[in-house]
């Protein structure tokens, strides 16, 4: 007596390798694949993507180093990636941010009033640990300084803590100035790149660079030169120019200090002066 067997579904037989997926593809039975950012194509209707490239990877405003993505042609649901060249495989870093958060750097700008005479950079930085930050510039004759941060809940945060901690440095209160200054020393500041100059900022800047050198081998080089991995937003090569952008002011001073030791580096750090890249 023979027994009918049953036939297995051809989907059954994919997943053994016992089928090709050109069998399959051709009848519309392989599962859906995710669109990858590479692709060119449109993940939802009436959406499109922008494919985030190295050579997208310029300053804009408000977004220091960062290229913006957007899913799906809904903008409300944004997210930041930031992509340096360096990143060789071409896919974008998420950053976790709210969906919300004011990106301009005004939005992100904390002034500090009341602080004492002759005031360095490291003493200030000191009590500044609400959160990694872009700039710190410091304004000698009002006794007062701004402090640029990477991330807008960071700022919020060192704003309730001027207000409720009593912060003191050498006995001086110091306070946030209701006023948000657009001008200092009367020149209008519009993005970070302006502002850094004469200040610490996470942003370093080389120019004479040695013939043939590229992102990877300069991330490399300043990789060795802490003895231990960095994480950099961006490494942005032109020419004999540099402009590399580390996550913090902290990890930009620590590699200053060995740069200009170093040398290879030392006669290249354009550190104070306007960004040689900026075309």
């Amino acid at each position: 007596m023979e027994v009918e067997k049953e036939e297995e579904p051809e989907g059954k037989l994919w997943e053994r390798g016992l089928i090709g997926e050109g069998v399959l593809g051709g009848k519309g039975l392989l599962p859906k694949k995710e669109p990858r950012w590479e692709d060119e194509q449109s993940l939802s209707p009436g959406g499109s993507a922008e494919v985030p490239t190295n050579q997208k990877s310029r300053w804009f405003e408000g977004e220091a180093g960062a290229v913006k993505a957007y899913r799906a042609g809904n903008k409300e649901k944004c997210e930041r990636m930031v992509v340096g060249p360096f990143r060789m495989s071409g896919f974008p870093r998420k950053l976790a941010t709210p969906k919300d958060e004011p990106r301009h750097f005004s939005n992100r700008t904390i002034f500090i009033q009341g602080l004492p005479p002759n005031i360095s950079y490291s003493e200030l930085s000191r009590y500044i640990k609400t959160g990694p930050v872009d700039t710190i510039r410091i304004i000698e004759e009002e006794n007062m300084a701004f402090v640029v941060f990477v991330w807008y809940k960071d700022s919020l945060a060192f704003s309730a803590f001027l207000k409720t901690a009593q912060a003191r440095i050498r006995g001086y209160r110091i306070t946030q100035s209701p006023i948000q200054h657009k001008y200092i020393n009367g020149l209008r500041f519009r993005e970070p790149v302006d502002i850094s100059q004469r200040a610490m900022s996470r942003s370093i800047f080389l120019t004479g660079l040695p013939f043939g050198t590229t992102p990877r081998s300069l991330r490399r080089d300043m990789t060795n030169l802490i003895g231990a991995k960095l994480d950099f937003e961006m490494i942005e090569v032109q020419a004999s120019s540099a402009r590399v952008v580390a996550t913090s002011v902290d990890i930009a001073v620590s590699l200053l200090d060995r740069l200009v030791g170093h040398p290879k580096y030392k006669t290249t750090v354009n550190y104070f002066e306007r960004d040689p890249c900026d075309c």
